[in-house]
């Protein structure tokens, strides 16, 4: 891709506008910049760009960081790794041809778990496009995450009905990257009895579930996902409490499109136009997790 595209409209962005002077600059740089792939993505290093722009690495970092706190851009700094994540929305695949070219893209990013996220995000970008830039991203780009996902997923992480584990978890302290998987299913476990047992939790499920933890700062503790269980609860649609029973798995309910339909109320209960069942203080908490998506 030789040209990048950038609508005025960003002048009217809240999170672009927060931005100082440095840290915009930082942004249009990594947009246009020559190794930035068609998927958004490229690797490359904080110090390096630094050197690219004749700024001191300390002053590059500090504008850098804005960006990333905004969410506008990604980061893995051992993988030299760094991502645009609304870069597609914004430069669309012109054709199937383009889609195919993506493959070559694909090898050209660092492995890493950020990269797995993308390669998720931009399949379900494309299931909703027309069939043949769907059938150009099977042929080709769909075997490349296949093989990432091998790569990334060295063994299977297998529970039993009662949340005990039998292989490695994710044990350690949880921090902004690292997920704990054996709490968060336990809790699953624990709060909704009624819905299907976790047996195995790798791949599509668990991919979600770190991608819904990292989101959101408000979402990187066990307390924050007990009670979004506990609001699931209090919904009888996804409990089974209607009359052609529902009963979603774990992975249903971290799946981007799902969740954030459970934060926005879609499944609450409804008497006479209104919600009940819902514990004030649970409301409060999910209503702030939802002005925070509106960021």
């Amino acid at each position: 891709m030789k040209y990048r595209k950038i609508h005025p409209r960003i002048w009217n962005d809240a999170k672009f506008n927060s931005l100082s002077d440095k840290g915009k600059l930082v942004f249009f740089f990594l947009l246009t910049h020559p190794h930035m792939t068609p998927l958004g993505a490229m690797r490359g290093t904080a110090q390096g760009f630094a050197a690219e722009l004749n700024w001191d690495a300390k002053g590059f970092r500090e504008a850098f960081r804005e960006v990333l706190q905004k969410g506008m851009a990604k980061h893995d700094e051992n993988a030299f790794f760094v991502r645009l994540p609304n870069f597609i929305k914004h430069n669309p695949p012109e054709s199937p041809n383009v889609i195919k070219a993506w493959e070559k893209c694909v090898e050209d990013i660092p492995e890493c778990e950020e990269k797995t996220l993308m390669l998720r995000e931009v399949e379900g970008y494309v299931e909703g496009l027309s069939k043949g830039f769907r059938e150009a991203f099977r042929e080709g780009v769909a075997k490349a995450i296949a093989n990432q996902e091998q790569e990334q997923e060295q063994e299977q992480d297998i529970i039993s009905p009662n949340g005990d584990t039998s292989s490695t978890f994710e044990d350690a302290p949880p921090t902004d990257n690292s997920c704990p998987h054996k709490d968060i299913v336990s809790l699953y476990h624990k709060i909704l009895p009624v819905l299907p047992q976790v047996r195995i939790w790798n791949g599509n499920g668990k991919t979600a579930l770190r991608a819904r933890w990292r989101e959101s700062s408000g979402r990187r503790s066990t307390e924050w996902w007990k009670s979004f269980f506990e609001y699931i609860s209090a919904s009888d649609f996804l409990t089974g409490k209607t009359e052609k029973p529902f009963f979603p798995d774990l992975e249903w309910l971290v799946k981007k499109g799902n969740f954030e339909k459970i934060l926005n109320g879609r499944y609450e209960n409804r008497k006479n136009g209104k919600t009940s069942g819902i514990e004030e203080w649970l409301r409060i908490r999910m209503e702030k997790e939802r002005k925070e998506l509106l960021v």
